[in-house]
């Protein structure tokens, strides 16, 4: 069963990511951001893994806390010229 599930993440994933709409590498990025931590989570609450769910929400928490710290330490120019905050 486990197995099944798991093939089944992987044939929505591999669907959505082979769209038109996935041409563009930004639209990837975004959808991507969201879409991976919510397959994720999907797939720890179909196995019923509580500690799955408490690590991926420890590993979110950590990921955009050192992000968006860089981001206002770090001085750098972005991309389109603008503010980092």
């Amino acid at each position: 069963m486990r197995t099944i599930n798991l093939v089944a993440v992987a044939v929505v994933i591999a669907v959505l990511v082979g769209t038109p709409a996935f041409a563009q590498p930004r639209l990837v990025a975004d959808v991507g951001q969201i879409a991976l931590p919510v397959a994720a989570l999907t797939v720890a609450a179909v196995l019923k893994d509580g500690d799955g769910v408490g690590d991926l929400a420890k590993s979110l928490v950590m990921a955009m806390a050192i992000t968006h710290g860089l981001k206002a330490t770090i001085d750098a120019e972005r991309p389109n010229g603008g503010k980092h905050l």
